[in-house]
């Protein structure tokens, strides 16, 4: 029974290991930036490529409607410029954050229950300095203390919301440092603890 149960074992784990490998290359593939594509379409167009191809959502700078579907982006998009990031639920991560270089307009970005994003993202926001008035981070597990403290450096903030961050280990340290170096509204509630059945 013991050997048998050490071979199935085995073949899981390869197996998980495998499939962990394919996957992690795929989220390479979607996220890594085409400077070529960037340099034909605009840094704004190649940006909302990347971002409605996994998972996120655009708002143009004249328009008040979502752009989630990736077919519906039209040639004249070109033209536009994104004004608002909804990456709730998406797959975006680090690999794509220099996509962000040369949004001159943007001013929302909100980053949701996403699983790929950790410090190296967030610090990455920086990019986006300038324009960036409104941040959310919620639900991201791999945001730890370091990449809350780098966003001291997003000093046109207006609103900052931070909520669920469960590896960020010393929040009142994190919350009295952005408070001391921003000049912004900052919203950062404990998430409640689930209530066992």
């Amino acid at each position: 029974m013991s050997v048998l149960f050490k071979r199935l074992t085995h073949q899981l784990v390869k197996r998980s290991t495998n499939e962990r490998h394919i996957w992690g290359w795929l989220m390479n593939v979607f996220n890594r930036p085409d400077p070529q594509r960037i340099e034909a379409v605009g840094a704004d167009r190649a940006a909302a490529e990347w971002l409605i191809k996994n998972g996120a959502a655009v708002k143009w700078t004249n328009g008040n409607n979502w752009v989630k579907d990736y077919n519906i982006l039209a040639t004249e998009d070109m033209q536009r410029k994104i004004k608002e990031i909804d990456a709730t639920d998406s797959a975006i991560s680090h690999i794509g954050f220099s996509h962000l270089n040369g949004l001159q307009e943007l001013d929302k970005f909100i980053i949701a229950n996403n699983g790929y994003i950790e410090d190296s993202a967030i610090e990455m926001l920086g990019i986006c300095k300038q324009g960036l008035r409104h941040l959310e981070i919620i639900s991201c597990i791999g945001v730890t203390d370091k990449g809350i403290l780098s966003l001291t450096q997003l000093e046109n903030l207006k609103y900052l919301k931070l909520f669920d961050l469960p590896s960020v280990k010393d929040r009142d340290v994190c919350l009295n440092y952005l408070k001391s170096r921003l000049k912004c509204e900052i919203n950062w509630k404990e998430a409640k603890p689930k209530k066992l059945i």
